[in-house]
C-alpha cells in the first residue's frame, strides 16, 4: 500500500477525464467508531489494460449519500453551505412585529431556500411553515433556526415583509470537509487515501 492526499487522486483523474479515461465507486463499508471505507478505482493511463485501486478512508462521518457507481472524478471542498451546519455558529431568528403578509413573507423564506440553500437539506429543518401561519398575527416568535449565514440570507429575503432579530444558539464541533463524488458525497473530520497494489493484497 501506499498513502497519498486527496489532491493528487482528485488531479489524476481529472487528467484521466481530458483523455477519456474514468473512475469507478465499487464499494463502500461503515466501519467502527464513525468511520467510513471506500474502494474506489480509475483507468491507469499509463497502462492502458490495468486499473489503479484506492481505499479511501473517511473518519468520523457526518453526513454520507455516496455509493457504488461511476464517478470520474472527485473533489475535497472545506467551504461549501452543505458544511454550514456542522462548522458555522448556529443562531435562532425570531421575529418582533407582525408581518405586512404572512403567507409572502413564508413565500420568500420557501423560494429563498430552494434557488439559494436547498443543498444544506430540507426546509423544515431550519423553518417551521405551521408554526409561523399559526402564531404570527402575535408579532413575536421564532422564525427559524440553523447556521448563521443561512439564517442572513433568510433575513435579507424579507427585510420589507417583517422586523426580525438573532440571538445566538450554539457553536458545533467544526473542522469538517466534503468529498464529493459524481453520485453522492461524503462528510467527515477527515480523509485518508492509500493506494492499494496486487502484490500486497491477501
Amino acid at each position: 500500500m501506499k498513502k497519498l492526499n486527496l489532491e493528487y487522486l482528485s488531479e489524476y483523474l481529472h487528467a484521466n477525464l481530458l483523455e477519456g479515461l474514468g473512475g469507478e465507486v465499487l464499494a463502500v463499508e461503515s466501519l467502527e467508531k464513525g468511520a467510513l471505507e471506500i474502494d474506489f478505482v480509475c483507468d491507469d493511463r499509463e497502462a492502458p489494460k490495468k486499473v489503479r485501486r484506492f481505499r479511501i478512508t473517511c473518519l468520523e462521518v457526518a453526513k454520507t449519500t455516496v455509493c457504488p457507481a461511476q464517478s470520474d472524478e472527485i473533489a475535497l471542498d472545506t467551504e461549501h453551505v452543505v458544511l454550514w451546519k456542522y462548522n458555522l455558529p448556529h443562531f435562532q431568528l425570531f421575529y418582533r412585529s407582525v408581518p405586512k403578509s404572512a403567507y409572502e413573507t413564508l413565500g420568500r423564506l420557501l423560494e429563498t431556500h430552494d434557488k439559494a440553500l436547498s443543498a444544506t437539506g430540507c426546509v423544515s429543518g431550519f423553518i417551521d411553515p405551521a408554526n409561523f401561519i399559526k402564531y404570527h398575527s402575535g408579532g413575536l416568535g421564532l422564525l427559524a433556526r440553523g447556521p448563521e449565514p443561512q439564517l442572513e440570507i433568510y433575513q435579507d429575503a424579507i427585510l420589507e415583509q417583517v422586523d426580525t432579530y438573532m440571538i445566538p444558539s450554539y457553536e458545533p464541533k467544526g473542522g469538517y470537509a466534503v468529498l464529493w463524488f459524481e453520485v453522492g458525497h461524503v462528510i467527515a473530520q477527515s480523509f485518508e487515501i492509500e493506494e492499494i497494489f496486487e502484490s500486497t493484497e491477501e
